[in-house]
């Protein structure tokens, strides 16, 4: 009792409502005296342990029916210590966000008994060691993000350190919808387990090195929507697996080291492609899709523009910079009726612009660049068009 009193005092401890999945039945505030046993024993095990200020802390905290913490949210709190062990103790805890503290220490292996967990959040935190395999036994968490904010990593004290590679238990996470893991030094390769979880709806692997293929299990993702693989060690191609992907709405590879060939030819709901930066090679890759975003940029494709690009009647926005394309444009693009934004630039490229350009009733931004071997064509550019620069 005493020690109860020591620690909390007299204090009502002011809680927030830390997001949306912190149900109605969660409370704003709660008499100390009221926390059950357990949440209060790991409460004071964590408070110890973090070395900060006892209202920061208090204020971090949502509980359920004046007795159980379900959510304890850091963010850019003082910290000096470490997150006790005791936190595996807050086992009605649906919510653990940790962002932009200097935290030190490993992630404890504790962190495996909270059962009720649909939300885990280490975002720019000082964590060091490796991700515990027991992370795998969250059953209910749907959502997961181990990152460091890329842009701002060569001025930050409190990174995230974890070494290791991505456990393949990140596969037994069955409910898992996001799953983002950023600005680390994990190494090793893509777990196949991931293609496991099957109601994954994003998945964000970025500046992270990686290494080995993409794996082909990841075709078994059905319900992505979003992908995004940036700047990782991987090489290879892209697997024709991830034809099928049929809820997959956009892709973003930028600063990979594929060096085989965009292999999927038909992907039922891709709205948006963007690869950048990569040795791919192949050909310009046309796709059953209903695209409105084709960005290639800085890859060793060959051999000329398609034609059949023109079928895309869905396309809106069309950038091909610095690939290996010679030819010609080709007229069957003035077909595409949605088209607001066209840019080529730093192909091998010849002759003009054809004539049937002017038949783009919705193009607002049209630019050529970098394309020596093309000459000026005799007509006017519309009115309506913003024209960059050209030749």
């Amino acid at each position: 009792k005493k020690a109860r009193m020591k620690v909390w005092g007299l204090l009502i401890i002011m809680l927030s409502v830390a997001s949306s999945e912190i149900l109605e039945d969660d409370h704003l505030c709660v008499r100390c005296d009221l926390i059950s046993e357990s949440d209060e024993q790991a409460l004071v095990a964590i408070y110890n342990a973090l070395q900060m200020d006892l209202s920061p802390f208090c204020h971090s905290l949502t509980c359920i029916n004046y007795r159980n913490v379900t959510a304890l949210s850091l963010d850019r709190a003082h910290v000096k210590g470490t997150l006790a062990t005791e936190i595996g103790l807050l086992t009605s805890l649906r919510s653990l966000v940790l962002r932009s503290i200097n935290i030190t220490g490993t992630i404890p292996t504790e962190i495996g008994q909270l059962s009720s967990l649909s939300k885990l959040q280490f975002l720019q935190v000082g964590f060091t060691g490796v991700i515990p395999t027991e992370i795998g036994s969250l059953k209910n968490v749907t959502y997961l993000m181990i990152a460091n904010e890329e842009y701002y990593l060569p001025f930050a004290d409190n990174i995230i350190n974890i070494t290791g590679t991505i456990p393949t238990e990140l596969g037994k996470l069955t409910a898992l919808q996001f799953l983002s893991i950023r600005g680390t030094t994990l190494s090793g390769t893509i777990p196949t387990e991931l293609g496991n979880i099957t109601e994954l709806l994003q998945l964000a692997l970025t500046n992270t090195p990686l290494t080995g293929t993409l794996p082909l299990e990841l075709g078994n993702l059905t319900n992505l929507l979003d992908l995004q693989l940036n700047f990782l060690d991987v090489v290879g191609a892209v697997p024709l697996e991830f034809e099928k992907l049929s809820q997959l709405q956009s892709i973003y590879f930028q600063a990979l080291k594929l060096n085989g060939a965009f292999l999927p030819r038909k992907m039922a709901s891709l709205n948006s492609l963007i690869l950048g930066n990569m040795p791919m090679i192949g050909t310009i890759p046309v796709l059953q899709s209903p695209l409105a975003g084709f960005i290639l940029t800085n890859l060793e494709l060959t051999g000329t523009l398609p034609a059949t690009l023109s079928e895309i009647t869905s396309l809106v926005r069309i950038e091909l910079t610095g690939l290996d394309i010679t030819g010609t444009l080709p007229s069957e693009y003035a077909r595409l009726p949605q088209l607001s934004d066209l840019s080529i630039t730093a192909l091998d490229l010849s002759g003009t612009i054809p004539t049937e350009y002017g038949q783009l009733n919705k193009l607002k931004y049209f630019e050529l660049k970098g394309l020596p071997e093309m000459t000026a064509s005799c007509w006017t550019f519309p009115d309506t068009w913003r024209v960059g620069d050209t030749w």
